[in-house]
């Protein structure tokens, strides 16, 4: 058995031999075992060195390279008042933790300042950030009653800023994100108020993430009908348990004259944080609108043009000194056999003026011929409003229906239709954004049967968000109401384009708030030097694409936390923000992957269809495919055979889980 200290009897001196041995060697040998000894600890010495270098670096792009966590305003609501007077302010934000470690993060005090004023703080308790996690958390702040003086209005004063509304002290954008809540029928009071405390109702709209109503009126309402009380007014309609309900849940309007109704109406929407547009929706209190009800052009039966400049100007005049009504709109639905240009021209300016003379403080907007569908007489004849200080918002009206029957949608192909549609409203409204002059476009109605049993109905709504959302048009939903006190002769009917339900307890549509998170965002500040990225919407979900943490799974989610990408131009890669990633098409039926190898055919994306709502690259097999939600029961990504995508007249399926818009943002 061989030693622990035996040694190969072919090794090289410097090999086998111990220290000990060191004084039996001539010094040449001696020598030389001394220099490969200090090469051999060098060596040593410089790989521990290099071992430690690469340890470090993959540290500092890891662990040690500590990135800034990203926070995002989610919703914003103004809760009741203290009983103090104050006002309670929640933000709810999205805190999202890149880092591969968790952190902790202590106490803090928000403050909120209004003209460099502190007017309101709070705290915010500590917690910890998961490690590649997004959490959310609320933060609260009071405003008191004592920093709210006459002086101080939480309402922004707009103005026009090119396409962009903005506010006219500090210049940023104010998207108007708005709810239709009419208060024009034949009870000339805003509906709802026999069902809940309008406090409440307001409440709720703001908890949706809406921050203005376009609250409907008619010219009547203040010309004729203005000292009529609410309660004379509900029993001249016979509606005594809707007249029950006022008393038990809004008691403060029973005795108040129309008029002062309304103006107390604006006063508790203002309390709950919400901006407000008066609209003047008919003459006539009652149902709007149909062609023959003498109420759609200048000089039918019940339009008077000077009772209406009358009516425009008393409602000028009552909320003139109020900042919550930041807006007035002309006339509803302009329509009817004898309307013109040239006398929609000269009524219209002057109503501009009237209402601007009186309250220089609000927007004047202005609609169309045609049920607000059509401004292009303006391409003819502008209007000559060079002394509107910069207050002039044009609207414009789209539904289903408008235009022609909405069975389009379903008895004809439905890329072929969302084109025409889209390309109309371009024609007809919204070239006034673009030019040389633009100014702001309000799409002040559109809506659908909140139920979603209408397909035709849900195919236009997918069609027209995508557009709403691609542009960040200011909009108003149609509408607030479950129901009417009153409509056509009948009591308490329901309303299936309203948000509530016919009890306004809760909403209609589950997937509301899903539905509509990406249009309530604000996704183009012009303020903002923050870069543009894209996110990929899909309009039938409300949702957009994102990509699990370890990059292995594709699928929809909310879009506040959704993936940022970018895409030069058709035949391009769809690149993930701040990687080197792109999209990339496996085989048909497969989710995509997220790839480094961008420059092949199966990571070239273009829009195509002649709705460019179709993303679509080249198989391995050079088949074309398209982005698609797996099924309606799945929020799974894959690719697969593009629908009806070639222009085939007599491809009439549904398109919609295809349909995808990059939309541009520089906000998320």
């Amino acid at each position: 058995m061989a030693e622990k200290d035996q040694v190969k009897p072919l090794a090289s001196p410097a090999t086998h031999l111990r220290s000990d041995d060191d004084q039996f060697l001539p010094p040449p040998a001696k020598l030389r075992l001394h220099r490969n000894k200090y090469i051999m600890c060098s060596g040593c010495f410089a790989a521990l060195l290099l071992i430690l270098a690469v340890i470090g670096i993959v540290l500092g792009f890891t662990v040690l390279h500590i990135k800034t966590p990203d926070l995002k305003i989610d919703k914003l609501s103004f809760s009741n008042a203290t009983s103090n007077g104050g006002v309670i302010i929640v933000a709810s934000v999205f805190v999202r933790n890149p880092n591969v470690a968790s952190f902790k993060y202590s106490k803090a005090t928000t403050v909120i300042y209004y003209h460099n004023e502190m007017i309101g703080e709070g705290e915010t308790s500590g917690g910890e950030a998961k490690a590649k996690d997004t959490m959310t958390m609320n933060v609260t702040v009071e405003i008191k009653a004592e920093e709210m003086d006459e002086g101080l209005s939480l309402m922004e004063d707009l103005k026009s800023g090119g396409r962009w509304i903005i506010d006219s002290t500090t210049g940023r954008r104010v998207k108007l994100v708005c709810v239709n809540w009419p208060s024009h029928t034949q009870s000339m009071l805003i509906e709802g108020l026999n069902h809940r405390p309008l406090k409440e109702l307001a409440d709720e709209a703001i908890k949706l993430r809406f921050n203005c109503v376009r609250l409907t009126y008619a010219t009547q309402m203040f010309t004729r009908y203005a000292n009529r009380t609410v309660e004379e007014n509900f029993d001249l309609l016979d509606l005594e348990p809707a007249k029950a309900g006022l008393a038990q849940n809004n008691p403060f309007v029973l005795n108040k004259t129309i008029a002062e109704a309304y103006e107390a109406v604006v006063d508790v929407l203002g309390e709950s944080g919400l901006m407000v547009i008066a609209d003047n929706h008919i003459s006539q209190p009652r149902w709007c609108c149909s062609l023959d009800d003498g109420n759609g052009f200048f000089g039918d039966r019940y339009f008077d043009p000077q009772e209406w400049l009358q009516g425009l100007s008393l409602v000028a005049q009552r909320f003139s000194k109020k900042s919550t009504v930041v807006g007035m709109s002309l006339r509803n639905e302009i329509r009817g056999t004898n309307e013109n240009a040239n006398d929609w021209n000269n009524y219209v300016t002057q109503g501009v003026t009237t209402i601007h003379n009186i309250n220089p403080n609000v927007l004047v907007i202005v609609s169309g011929l045609n049920y607000d569908n059509d401004l292009r007489c303006l391409k003819e004849k502008p209007l000559n409003v060079s002394t509107l200080d910069n207050k002039l918002v044009f609207e414009v009206h789209l539904y289903s229906f408008s235009g022609d029957s909405e069975s389009k949608f379903i008895n004809q192909p439905l890329n072929n239709i969302c084109a025409n549609i889209i390309n109309g409203f371009v024609d007809h409204a919204e070239f006034v954004t673009k030019g040389s002059n633009p100014f702001p476009l309000f799409v002040s109605e559109y809506g659908y049967d909140q139920r979603e049993v209408n397909d035709a109905e849900n195919r236009f709504m997918s069609c027209f968000t995508a557009h709403l959302a691609q542009n960040d048009l200011d909009w108003a939903l149609w509408t607030w109401q479950g129901s009417y006190y009153y409509r056509e002769g009948q009591a308490e009917p329901g309303e299936t384009f309203g948000v509530l339900d016919s009890n306004w307890t809760q909403i209609k549509n589950p997937n509301f708030v899903q539905k509509f998170q990406l249009l309530q965002t604000m996704l183009q500040d012009p303020n903002s030097n923050a870069s543009f990225s894209y996110v990929i919407y899909h309009p039938q979900s409300g949702q957009c694409i994102q990509v699990s943490n370890d990059n292995k799974d594709i699928f929809l989610g909310n879009c506040s936390i959704s993936s940022r990408w970018t895409h030069d131009n058709d035949s391009t890669p769809i690149r993930m923000s701040s990687t080197g990633l792109c999209l990339k098409t496996n085989r048909e039926g497969l989710m995509p992957s997220l790839s480094t190898d961008c420059l092949g055919p199966q990571s070239s994306w273009s829009a195509i269809s002649n709705t460019k709502l179709h993303l679509a690259t080249i198989a391995p097999n050079g088949k074309s495919l398209c982005l698609q939600v797996e099924s309606s029961n799945s929020s799974k990504i894959v690719t697969n055979s593009c629908i009806c995508t070639n222009g085939v007249p007599n491809c009439l399926q549904d398109t919609r889980s295809q349909w995808f818009e990059l939309v541009k943002t520089n906000t998320l």
